[in-house]
């Protein structure tokens, strides 16, 4: 009784905080963006104005890479499709002085190489001051040098604007003059007004601005929207135009001549101007090309002081390309990672209300509707009904953060690397892990009739889908107990509130504690990794080599534990039924496989389930196939050398992939990238064998009552202290060995790129796994306690990391989520943030976790098989991949 109200207590406390928490989402959501829908709907100006730096390592030397502070840029590649099909049949000007022509050659630059490309400027530097044009594949790029924005070629191009009429206020345009050009980039005529003309400098200025204020007087949102009517080329934007303030130069670099001229007051008074502008037209001014560069970075600058690196440049420009092609970007296809300067669809706002009813329907109907419609049916439908509620309430979460219910509210930001934080940040968690310290007593467990039991060795350890999920209790099932055993059962269970109270152990006679990889071990394993892998995506430490080698080795060693946790479970129960298979399918794949539908995903991006589903058949096909055989050694170990074998040819065969994928594409309509899947399987295609053999070992080990590897429960030592020490020893040695080979030494050149690391990486991930789980069992102490934090994450760590790709973070699990309040409280205001979607996350994974279990426990071969159908027929008829 009073563990079902513990449990009772517990779940509503569960249910409580993930509804105070979604709750708390919503109303920031509803204050921050439906009550202030005018302030930047679309993010433009968070890319074009307010940025925020971020420590990191950038390309060629540039120490620090801008990111805007609630949406997220990208980056267009001149050989990517993206950028041809936003610009294709269209026309981009760039016109001002040499710090705009710069801006210019770095378009041609991404072009330069493509086919089909024919150019009208070949050496920039022969002739500075004069205009160019560069064409590729249907795209016109031309500068007009015009210092003072009042060339007759200017005046020409913007004249053709007027042919086009503007957007109104209701969203409506006439038709596209297809000779207009499609974005127009100016510089302000500041350097040259500083330079030349005297003291009238400031005048000279203004009469620039003012001759293109007619250009940018309607406010920049207004050219985003997309229209139903948009052509292919023109994607139903009309034409930007886009100022650059004056620069700031490196006032310390530049020559005397213009030092004299090109004076801090001047440009800080030529840009106060423009910040003094009407708001509709300070919305198209480019303030973030300031804010690229600063005075005391001086990597940016060339030795004049004056101009950009190339480095920079090219910033500059996927800055233009972000405001123009992010809008068509997205409507193309949901994975597009941008989401600065993007259009809201049609009936966006209609769908986020829908999210939100949907959201509090299923919160309200858990407390109040619920339990009146299940007041009167059994005890298996009630679970049955809430586990399927659950996951839908999983999925309508999943779909409002990262999906297109909430892809304008739930802002995405762009991910950076700071080491520092990043260590921080794994010492803390760490550190609460450590303070977690308890002590592991495991409840005994009935044997099996052919085992000593259970209970004695403590060697009950889960796999990843709890590693021992039960038939249903029948009589044919229940396992026969000798009056030895019972009375051992109540003398330990006696023995553990006696422990509690007095402080000290009252073990049954011979007991030495918990033997090898108990279930709160493997637990404690899998969430000291689940924690550091999520801190490891969120803080985007993938791009430093040394963190990606010590993050490869934890996957590996949850392939290893769940190789090892299957193995044990099937050789102890012997339950090689097909019912066994469909429960543990289940229990991998049902969020990898619904998400697609909700969330416009494919089946791949999940990858971790197709993959530990691979190793768990691979894993019941060596244990069940001559099962009969499992109890002699040479035989267990001949069937894990074929399988190992077999797996290996199957890893190097790209051809058998490329069918698999083409066939569950035709049957199923699932998208899966063949070369993607044999690259994962083939990274840890050896570790899970180890893992079977140690569970084979463990296993005879504790049918003997003898002990061969290490001291394990109840057995009598064969080992003696010193050969305990020796072992400890060599495996602390292996490690270090390991680790420094691996990361410091100097002539292991090949250990220092990460696709050579990632070739020899199946071949040594063992080493220092095997090493770390017999120093963590190699004495009583050790084995007598636990870390209870990283337990319980360990427990949902399978649905930590398939959530991950929508609730920890967004866009699959490319960048951060946001609501808003980095912009208002600073950096505690992203710790607000954080503490809000971690605590969602860490709740519906624990939900979520709960009713796959159930849900796995409840479904036979019948059922299976209906689920088959509906996913081809889902799949066939709604067209998702």
């Amino acid at each position: 009784m009073g563990r079902l109200r513990f449990a009772a207590n517990r779940s509503f406390f569960l249910h409580g905080t993930i509804s105070a928490t979604a709750i708390a989402v919503f109303l920031i959501v509803f204050i921050w963006v439906i009550l202030q829908p005018q302030d930047d709907p679309y993010r433009c100006q968070a890319l074009l104005g307010r940025r925020e730096w971020s420590p990191i390592s950038g390309i060629s030397g540039v120490s620090k890479e801008p990111k805007p502070t609630d949406c997220r840029t990208v980056a267009y590649p001149g050989d990517g499709d993206t950028l041809r099909r936003c610009l294709q049949g269209q026309r981009i000007v760039f016109a001002g002085d040499s710090t705009v022509r710069q801006v210019f050659e770095a378009a041609v630059e991404r072009f330069r190489d493509q086919p089909h490309t024919t150019s009208g400027m070949l050496d920039t530097q022969r002739k500075p001051h004069e205009s160019y044009s560069f064409e590729t594949e249907g795209i016109k790029i031309d500068y007009i040098w015009d210092p003072w924005l009042n060339s007759s070629s200017l005046n020409n191009t913007l004249g053709v604007l007027h042919a086009q009429p503007l957007i109104n206020d209701d969203g409506v345009h006439t038709e596209k003059n297809e000779l207009s050009a499609a974005v127009i980039i100016l510089g302000a005529p500041g350097l040259w007004a500083a330079r030349y003309g005297g003291d009238e400098y400031i005048y000279s200025f203004r009469h620039g601005i003012d001759r293109i204020k007619p250009y940018i007087s309607s406010n920049l949102d207004k050219s985003v929207p997309m229209s139903e009517s948009g052509t292919a080329n023109s994607h139903g934007i009309m034409t930007q135009v886009l100022l650059a303030p004056v620069p700031v130069p490196n006032y310390s670099r530049l020559s005397l001549n213009r030092s004299q001229t090109i004076t801090p007051r001047r440009i800080n008074e030529m840009n106060r101007y423009l910040a003094a502008l009407e708001p509709d037209e300070k919305s198209h001014i480019l303030w973030v090309f300031n804010q690229i560069l600063r005075e005391e970075e001086p990597w940016g600058r060339q030795r004049d002081g004056l101009h950009d690196s190339k480095e920079v440049a090219a910033r500059k420009l996927d800055v233009v390309l972000n405001v123009r092609c992010n809008t068509a970007s997205a409507a193309r296809t949901r994975t597009f990672k941008g989401t600065c300067c993007v259009a809201r669809t049609n009936g966006i706002n209609v769908l986020v209300s829908m999210a939100a009813s949907w959201l509090a329907l299923s919160i309200l109907l858990s407390r109040l509707v619920y339990p009146l419609v299940t007041r009167n049916m059994p005890l298996p439908q009630v679970g049955f009904i809430r586990a399927v509620r659950v996951i839908s309430f999983t999925l309508i979460w999943c779909q409002f953060l990262d999906g297109t219910w909430g892809n304008e509210e739930i802002g995405k930001t762009e991910r950076h690397f700071d080491q520092g934080n990043f260590l921080k940040m794994c010492l803390f968690w760490l550190l609460y892990c450590i303070a977690s310290l308890a002590e592991n007593i495991p409840l005994p467990e009935e044997p099996s009739d052919d085992q000593l039991p259970s209970n004695v060795w403590s060697i009950k350890t889960p796999s990843d889908n709890e590693l021992s999920i039960q038939s249903e209790t029948s009589s044919n099932q229940m396992y026969s107990q000798t009056s030895s055993d019972r009375m051992y059962n109540e003398m330990a269970r006696a023995a553990i509130p006696l422990r509690k109270l007095v402080g000290t152990r009252a073990d049954p006679p011979g007991y030495r504690g918990p033997g090898y990889l108990s279930r709160d071990h493997s637990d404690e394993i899998k969430g000291i990794m689940q924690g550091l892998i999520l801190l490891y995506h969120y803080h985007h430490a993938s791009r430093t080599l040394w963190i990606y080698k010590i993050i490869r080795l934890f996957i590996s060693a949850y392939f290893y534990l769940s190789g090892y946790g299957h193995t044990l479970y099937l050789l102890r129960t012997k339950d090689f039924s097909i019912h066994r298979i469909v429960s543990v399918l289940v229990r991998l794949n049902l969020l990898s496989v619904l998400l697609p539908f909700v969330m416009g995903t494919t089946y791949d991006l999940y990858y971790f389930a197709s993959v530990i589903t691979f190793w768990y058949l691979v894993t019941f096909a060596v244990v069940s196939l001559g099962h009969f055989g499992n109890r002699h050694a040479p035989i267990f170990l001949g069937k894990v050398t074929a399988a190992a074998f077999a797996t290996d040819w199957l890893t190097s065969r790209p051809d058998i992939f490329q069918a698999f994928s083409k066939a569950m594409h035709a049957v199923f309509r699932a998208s899966i990238n063949p070369e993607e899947l044999r690259f994962r399987l083939g990274l840890d295609r050896y570790v899970v064998y180890v893992g079977i053999v140690v569970a084979y070992l463990v296993h005879a080990a504790s049918r003997r009552r003898a002990l061969t590897i290490m001291a394990l429960g109840h057995a009598r030592p064969s080992w003696t202290p010193r050969r305990r020490r020796l072992l400890n020893a060599a495996c602390v040695v292996a490690a270090i060995s390991f680790f420094g080979a691996t990361q410091m030494h100097p002539q292991l050149r090949e250990m220092h790129e990460k696709t050579a690391y990632n070739a020899i990486h199946p071949y040594i991930s063992w080493i220092p796994i095997l090493c770390y789980v017999v120093l963590r069992t190699a004495s009583r102490k050790a084995r007598d306690v636990y870390l209870k934090v990283p337990a319980k994450l360990g427990r949902v760590a399978l649905e930590t990391y398939v959530l991950q790709y929508h609730v920890w973070l967004g866009r699959d699990a490319t960048a951060l989520l946001t609501l808003g309040l980095e912009a208002v409280a600073g950096r505690w205001g992203r710790y607000a943030e954080a503490l809000l979607f971690g605590t969602a996350f860490w709740g519906v994974a624990v939900l979520a976790h709960g009713a796959t279990d159930t849900l796995a426990r409840r479904v036979d071969v019948k059922s299976f098989l209906v689920a088959l159908m509906w996913l081809w027929f889902g799949n066939i008829v709604l067209g998702w991949r």
